[in-house]
Formats: C-alpha cells, sequence, structure tokens
C-alpha cells in the first residue's frame, strides 16, 4: 500500500501540489477576510460610538399631538421637539423627572408668534409740501429676490398756526390752496408739520413675528453648553421669573426673554420719496380734481429727494422699538426696552403634513412632499390679557451653543431648537439644480424654514402668558444616567425608561439615542419658475447606529458564506475529476486482488495529509499577523478534512462500487432518451451533447448560477450598504472610511468567481479529448469546433445566471432593506456569460497553438 501511495504521489504530485496550493490559498484569504472584517468593524465602532448619543435620548411628545415617527425608517423632522404647541402637564413632567435613572428631563413650550411693529421710520418734511412715498417689501429666499406689491401714499404737510393746537385748528388759519391739498389728499385731515420734533413718520412697515419658547433654563443649562462669548448675561432661573406692576391707568405683566441675538433674514423694506412742486393756483387744482394724482405725476415736475432701504429683520432693529431718520440712518429715538402689548393673542403654527413620494433626483435620499409651502398660522388663541412687556436680559448666539453629552455635530452645528440647521436649495420650478444654495426664511416668520426662536423665556412665564392652557408643555427632551458608551445593555435600559414614561404619563416617547442626522429631501407644493422647490435637509433617522451594524453583520455573514460554498465547489470539483480519472486505476487494483478498504485506506491518507498540509502555512501566518488563537487551525483541519473527505467519497464512491469490468467501460452511459433537439445545425448537436451527458454541464451551470446568486446577494448587500451610509452624515465619513475595505470584499469574490470559472472550463475541456478526436477525423475544422464549444458556453451559463438570478431576486423582494439597482442586475447576468465565452476561447486558442489539445492532433 506504501509503495502505491509513493507511486501515485510521483504520478500526481501537479495535481497534489495544485489542490494543497488551492487549499493554502483558500485558507490564507480566509485569514485576509477576518482581518479585513475586523478593520472594518474597528473603523465602524470607533466612529458609531463617537457618535453615539443624540442631544439627548428621549424624546417625550404628547399622546395625542402630532408625530413623524410613522415615517418610513423612522425619519424624524427638524424642531420635532416643537412642532406640538401644548399636550403635557407640568405633573407629567414631575412624574418624569421622579422615574430612577432620569438624569436630566428638560421641557420646552411652544407659545407660538405673537405679532408687533416696532421699527418707526422718518424723514424730514419740509412745510406746505406734497410728497409722494412708495414703500416696497422684497425679501431674498436664497435664490433671488421677492419683489413685494408696491404701496403708494401721498402726504402733504404743512406748518402749524401757532394759535392752533394738534387736531383742534381753524381752517381760516390756513392758505385756501392748504386747505384744499389737505381736503384732497388727507380728506380734510392736517398733516402738521412740528418745527420742534422736525419729522414725519413713513407708513407701510409690515409687522414683525416674533416667535416665544419657554424652557427651564436649570434643565436646559444641563443639556447644552451657553458660551460666555455669546451671552449677555447669566441664565440664572430668577432673572427669567414673571413680575406684575401696576399704577392707577392700567395693570402690567413683565415678560423676561432672552432674544436672539442674530439672524438670518435677508428683507428689504424700501423707501422712495418725490417731492411735488404743486402750483398755487388753486383753480388749476381744481379742474384736476377728478384725477389730480395722476396730474400731479404726468404735468406737475417733482423730484427724488429720498431712496433708501432697511431690513427690518436684522437683530439690530427687530427686537427693540426704534425711530429711525431713513434718510441717514440715524437713530432718532430707541428704546431697549423689547416690545410693549396689549391684547396678548398667539400665531399657533399647525403641525407640518409631509407624506413619503420616490425621489426622481436622487433614489438614495429619501423624499417627503409638503402640502403646502408656509408653516400655516391655524388660528390664534388669547393669551395674558392686560399690557405686557417683554424685558431683554441679554442675547444668545446660536453658534456659540454646544450640546453637553453628544458630539455628534460641530461647534456651531445644528442645535436642535437653538440652531435649526438651513435647509440646502437643491432645485428650483424650473429644474435647474444647485449645491451652494441656502434656503432664507420669507413672509415674516411664517415660512416653511424657521429660524431659532426670537425669544426664549422661563416655563413659569410661558405658563403666565398662556394661563387657560392646562397641559402647556410641548415636549420633553430626557437623558439617561449611565449610557455614555454604546452597547446593547446601555440601549436596553433606555428603552426600559421609555417604556416607563409611557406606562405612567401615557404620552410617546421616542428613543433618540443611536440616531444620526440624515439627508432628506423636501419638496415644497405648486412652485414654478426660478423660486425653490426640492430642499436637502437634515432629519434624525432613528436606531442608525443599530441598523449599520447590522447591515455590517449581514454583509459578513454573507460573504463568508459565499467564501465558504465557493470553496467547497473549487475544492470538490478538482478532486472529483481528478478521482473520476482514476477509475481505470481501482479496476485494476480491484483485478488484481486488492479489497476494496484497502483502497479506501489509502484514499483515506490521502485526505489528511491533503487537510494537513494547508494548516501548516494557515499557523504561519496565523501566529505572525496575531489574527486568531490556536483553536482556528484545528477548526480548519476538520473543515478541509470534511470537505477533502466529501470530495473524493463523491469521486470514488461509483468506481469503487463498480465491478472491475464496469469502471474499464465508461464513466457515463450515452442514451438516445436525452435527445430532445433535433440535429439540423451545430447548435442543435451542442445542446444535444449537453444533454446526452448532463452530470457534466450540470455541475458548470450549478457553480455558475451559485455564483451568479452570491454575487447578486454580495452587491446588492453592499449597494444597500452604501445607501445606508450615504444618506447619514455619520454614514459619509464611514463610507470613505470603508470604502478600501468594500472594494477588497467585492474583489475577493469576483476573484474566486474566476478562478472557479476557469478551473471548471479548463476540466471540461480537458476531459473531452476524445470527443475531439472523433470530432477531428470526420472533418471537422478548428473552428468549427470553436463554434461549437462558444455555442456550449452560452448555453451553460445562460442557463446558470438565468436559475441564479431568479433565486437571488426572489430572496431580495422579501428583504425591503435591499437595494436592486439596474446595474446590478445586468452585471450580474453579463459577467458569467462574458467570463464563459472568454475563458473558453482563451483556453481553446491557446491549447491550439500549443499542441496539447487534441484540437490539433489527427
Amino acid at each position: 500500500m506504501r509503495t502505491y501511495l509513493q507511486l501515485s504521489i510521483r504520478k500526481r504530485w501537479p495535481l497534489y501540489l495544485v489542490i494543497v496550493t488551492v487549499l493554502t490559498l483558500l485558507a490564507v484569504g480566509f485569514l485576509g477576510a477576518v482581518k479585513i472584517t475586523e478593520e472594518r468593524d474597528l473603523i465602524v465602532k470607533a466612529s458609531l460610538d463617537k457618535h453615539w448619543r443624540y442631544d439627548y435620548d428621549i424624546l417625550v411628545l404628547p399622546k395625542d399631538g402630532h408625530s413623524y415617527s410613522e415615517f418610513k425608517q423612522d425619519y424624524m423632522p427638524p424642531n420635532n421637539s416643537i412642532m406640538n404647541h401644548n399636550g403635557i402637564s407640568m405633573s407629567d413632567w414631575e412624574t418624569i423627572k421622579s422615574i430612577e435613572g432620569i438624569q436630566v428631563a428638560a421641557p420646552v413650550v411652544n407659545l407660538g408668534y405673537v405679532y408687533y411693529n416696532n421699527l418707526s421710520l422718518f424723514y424730514e418734511p419740509a412745510p406746505d409740501t406734497v410728497y409722494k412715498i412708495t414703500t416696497q417689501y422684497d425679501e431674498f429666499n436664497g435664490l433671488n429676490w421677492v419683489t413685494g406689491k408696491p404701496n403708494i401714499f401721498w402726504h402733504f404737510w404743512e406748518r402749524i398756526a401757532k394759535s392752533d393746537q394738534p387736531r383742534e385748528f381753524n381752517l381760516n388759519n390756513y392758505s385756501e390752496r392748504s386747505n384744499y391739498l389737505s381736503s384732497i389728499i388727507h380728506g380734510g385731515t392736517k398733516f402738521f408739520y412740528s418745527d420742534i420734533m422736525g419729522e414725519a413718520s413713513i407708513p407701510g412697515m409690515n409687522w414683525q413675528a416674533i416667535q416665544i419658547v419657554g424652557v427651564d433654563f436649570d434643565q436646559e443649562t444641563k443639556l447644552y453648553n451657553f458660551s460666555a462669548d455669546g451671552m449677555e448675561t447669566t441664565l440664572a432661573p430668577k432673572l427669567f421669573e414673571p413680575t406684575s406692576s401696576s399704577n392707577q391707568f392700567f395693570e402690567r405683566t413683565n415678560i423676561p426673554v432672552l432674544r436672539l441675538g442674530k439672524t438670518v433674514d435677508e428683507a428689504k423694506f424700501n423707501v422712495l420719496i418725490e417731492e411735488y412742486n404743486v402750483p398755487n393756483d388753486v383753480e388749476e387744482l381744481k379742474r384736476h380734481s377728478a384725477n389730480l394724482y395722476s396730474y400731479l405725476e404726468r404735468e406737475v415736475p417733482h423730484r427724488s429727494i429720498i431712496e433708501a432701504s432697511v431690513n427690518p429683520r436684522d437683530a439690530a432693529y427687530k427686537y427693540e422699538s426704534i425711530s429711525l431718520n431713513i434718510e441717514n440712518g440715524k437713530r432718532i429715538r430707541e428704546n431697549r426696552v423689547t416690545p410693549q402689548i396689549t391684547s396678548l393673542s398667539f400665531g399657533i403654527t399647525s403641525p407640518i403634513p409631509f407624506q413619503s413620494v420616490t425621489n426622481t433626483l436622487d433614489s438614495k435620499i429619501p423624499m417627503f412632499e409638503l402640502a403646502s409651502s408656509t408653516i400655516g398660522l391655524g388660528h390664534y388663541e388669547p393669551g395674558l390679557s392686560g399690557y405686557i412687556q417683554f424685558n431683554s436680559r441679554g442675547k444668545y448666539m446660536p453658534d456659540d451653543i454646544s450640546p453637553v453629552f453628544a458630539d455628534s455635530y460641530e461647534r456651531g452645528g445644528f442645535i436642535e431648537i437653538w440652531n435649526p440647521m438651513r435647509p440646502r436649495i437643491v432645485q428650483d420650478g424650473d429644474g435647474n439644480t444647485y449645491t451652494d444654495k441656502w434656503l432664507y426664511p420669507t413672509w415674516g416668520g411664517q415660512s416653511y424654514f424657521p429660524q431659532p426662536p426670537d425669544f426664549v423665556t422661563s416655563i413659569e412665564s410661558a405658563i403666565a402668558l398662556r394661563p387657560d392652557v392646562k397641559k402647556p408643555l410641548s415636549s420633553i427632551r430626557v437623558v439617561v444616567e449611565g449610557v455614555e458608551t454604546r452597547s446593547e445593555e446601555n440601549l436596553q435600559k433606555v428603552q426600559r425608561i421609555a417604556d416607563e414614561i409611557r406606562v405612567k404619563t401615557g404620552h410617546n416617547a421616542e428613543i433618540m439615542i443611536g440616531s444620526s442626522a440624515a439627508k432628506v429631501h423636501v419638496t415644497l407644493p405648486t412652485i414654478s419658475g426660478d423660486q425653490p422647490m426640492v430642499l436637502e435637509e437634515s432629519w434624525q433617522m432613528t436606531g442608525f447606529s443599530w441598523d449599520v451594524q447590522r447591515t455590517m453583520n449581514r454583509s459578513s455573514m454573507i460573504l463568508f458564506t459565499y467564501l465558504a460554498i465557493i470553496s467547497f465547489v473549487f475544492i470538490y470539483t478538482i478532486i472529483t475529476h481528478s478521482l473520476l480519472k482514476r477509475s481505470a486505476d481501482f479496476a485494476i487494483l480491484r483485478s488484481v486482488g486488492w479489497k476494496r478498504k484497502k483502497i479506501i485506506r489509502i484514499l483515506l491518507v490521502e485526505v489528511l495529509l491533503i487537510s494537513i498540509l494547508p494548516v501548516i502555512p494557515f499557523s504561519i501566518v496565523n501566529r505572525s499577523f496575531a489574527i486568531g488563537d490556536g483553536y482556528q487551525s484545528i477548526f480548519l483541519f476538520l473543515i478541509l478534512f470534511l470537505i477533502t473527505g466529501i470530495s473524493y467519497y463523491s469521486g470514488s464512491r461509483h468506481s469503487i462500487l463498480q465491478t472491475p469490468r464496469q469502471a474499464l467501460n465508461s464513466e457515463v452511459k450515452d442514451s438516445s432518451a436525452f435527445r430532445l433537439l433535433n440535429i439540423r445545425s451545430i447548435t442543435g448537436f451542442a445542446y444535444n451533447q449537453m444533454f446526452r451527458r448532463p452530470a457534466r454541464f450540470l455541475l458548470l451551470a450549478l457553480v455558475i448560477a451559485m455564483t451568479s446568486f452570491m454575487i447578486f446577494i454580495i452587491l446588492s448587500t453592499q449597494q444597500s450598504l452604501q445607501n445606508e451610509l450615504h444618506v447619514s452624515f455619520v454614514g459619509e465619513t464611514l463610507n470613505m472610511q470603508l470604502s478600501g475595505l468594500q472594494n477588497l470584499y467585492v474583489a475577493m469574490g469576483v476573484i474566486l468567481t474566476t478562478a472557479v470559472m476557469l478551473l471548471l472550463i479548463y476540466l471540461n475541456l480537458s476531459e473531452r479529448q476524445k470527443e475531439f478526436h472523433v470530432l477531428k477525423a470526420i472533418g471537422w475544422k478548428f473552428k468549427l469546433v470553436r463554434t461549437y464549444l462558444i455555442i456550449e458556453a452560452i448555453g451553460i451559463s445562460a442557463i446558470g445566471t438565468i436559475v441564479g438570478s431568479t433565486a437571488a431576486l426572489i430572496l431580495l423582494l422579501q428583504v425591503p432593506s435591499f437595494q436592486i439597482t439596474w446595474w446590478i442586475g445586468i452585471l450580474v447576468l453579463a459577467m458569467p456569460v462574458l467570463q464563459q465565452l472568454i475563458f473558453t476561447l482563451f483556453l481553446v486558442t491557446m491549447m491550439n497553438r500549443k499542441g496539447t489539445s487534441m484540437l490539433k492532433e489527427a
């Protein structure tokens, strides 16, 4: 037995060398895959651990309020914490604070908008002079200026008679011209020019919309860092408590507020003042009384004396009561105390209705359609009655606020209600696309994009402003104690506390820990022309950390499954083909008296040798690079022994069980029962040959089917992962870091597929020498044989590709998270066919040139 084994090794050493080399490469390749996976997991873990937390861990929303959590993949829009105006009671807040494990419970109240006119514009008129004042409100939306409708006012100013008092005048003290112009222009009302004040007011200024939000400053400072550089005062809660005072005329409630120190609005209140030299002839004026303004504009000499503009929404003007000289920008009068309002009422905004639609610009990014392009004031609700005065305790700068717990954003980035992320304009109504244009708020606070709150006050002051509301809180932002590190245990802890909040209060508790800011496209309705239509925003995608981890694990599992399957097919094919060729050897050994058991023992020794040899280099590489432990070598030996044993058993069982005579005849009998097509052409001949000997071609078709199936799955998984990372801002960084490793994954699969295909085609051609002899003997030329093999290759690859791709497609359709794209389908369908054709042509040509094939022999 030893002698036969030695002779067998000497005779077949190239084959054994190929088998051992292939097994070694596969084993070392497995180590490489493990190393790549470990490196990838380290990168992913480091990034996800860093961005594990949001500004807070749980967002509590009113049970009967509006919520966006029903969106696919749990996308939540910006400022989700203030989309409701009320719904949570103060007792609910106390209950939440009492729950064990809660570190911060920061409430917020969205009171709505208050409207007032704070900026008064003046100019210095000349007495007894007619003026035409044209005002126009323009707003910049990020692409262009939206021009408002011009408003025209006519003024006639005159010096007050010394014997008269304002509003108590004697017409006999004024000229006939003066009385006539006052009657026509002002309906008889005198517009007096005051020698003392020297200014006249300009009408037409729009009212300001001031959003007011209430917070608990003690809890808020535990949630956010307020830089001293951006604050004019400390955030001591006592400074923001409401106070009241009264006198014999009225009662006043003083509301301390923290005002916004920097606005992003771009608006222009344009003023054009023209002076008209009106004739003194009253009869001339009376002749044109029916259309006096038209007469003045057409025939009366006039000149422009003032043309200026001011941005009333600039923080320098918006939050103070100011009188401004429009001509020179000088502040005539100013009151640093912010607005004084009577009959307070709040404009309550309606929740923005979104609906998911198909994104035609970028299929990787979710798109939501907006039902209305403005926030829309649904209705007004009464607030505190009486005289209300808002007193500024200082200002805050959004760029100087940072979260205490989260480091998902850099300094100056998106900070919930304090610094909303501005939407980027992607496309306008004409279909033009943009990369560096940003949306600006318009329409006086009612635009789709709101800026940070104008006034922030205390919870106590907010409740005082709306004493009729029994459940004043809009939301509560909760931080859980002791969940700094990313782990399944900490996630479960947050989930338990969220469940406890739901049970004790009945409100919704959205888990924000493990979330990430994600790209979302929002399309505004009924937009045409060069106005912003599609916006890119940052929404919060909950559960991102765990979704990415699961996708990574699934990707690794699929890759290793593919490596295992393709490796098994590779080894199985080599060994079974080599053993089928040894059928004659086994028959001769049986003829000279060898028992089946003796042959089986020899094959078992070969299996042991082939299984042990690859373990040696595997162990050396494993130890050198410290990839795994010693148990992996034992595990590898068992796996190789199992695969090699199955291959040896499958390849030798038929030969050993047959009688020597049967084994010497042929491995497969031809049968006319497999002739399914009439042989009328070379194509019919090729397909009949395939059906007559299905075992030979079925293995190749099966390998192609498995290859197509696994490549379809691998590429779809990688595409799903890239799409998931592409949407998230954290994922974009991850995608850049992992791109090389991800490409290695795909490359490994392609290389293995190519090697297996090349080997199978080579074995298929080399074992068919007798067939080629016969074809050569009956007159077939080389070109005809090549055509025959090309037709055969197309048929085999087409069958395998269709079966594998169909199976993969059926599986992928059952898993919504998988991404199926047209280029993956084309690649999977085309690659096996092209590989089969190229390798067949290459091998046939090379064998023909070298004269090693029967294609050249007679």
